[in-house]
């Protein structure tokens, strides 16, 4: 079964986009390309909202903290 499966995906043409030409952007290297959430298929954006508000947030706080810590 393994090996059907194995030959079935190898076989199957890959959908996934051609890659990126790396932007030399210090930002996308260190944290990787940034995602346009609109983009996202809906059910995928349901499932992870939360998670996404969540990662905003934090974003927000460490912001904050890193700029207080600055202006000492």
């Amino acid at each position: 079964m393994l090996i059907e499966l194995s030959a079935a995906l190898s076989l199957r043409p890959s959908s996934c986009s051609a890659p990126r030409e790396p932007t030399g952007d210090f930002d996308d290297v260190l944290f990787g390309t940034k995602v346009d959430l609109q983009d996202l298929h809906p059910g995928v954006r349901d499932v992870y909202q939360d998670t996404f508000r969540q990662l905003d947030d934090l974003d927000l706080m460490l912001a904050s903290v890193m700029l207080a810590s600055v202006k000492l």
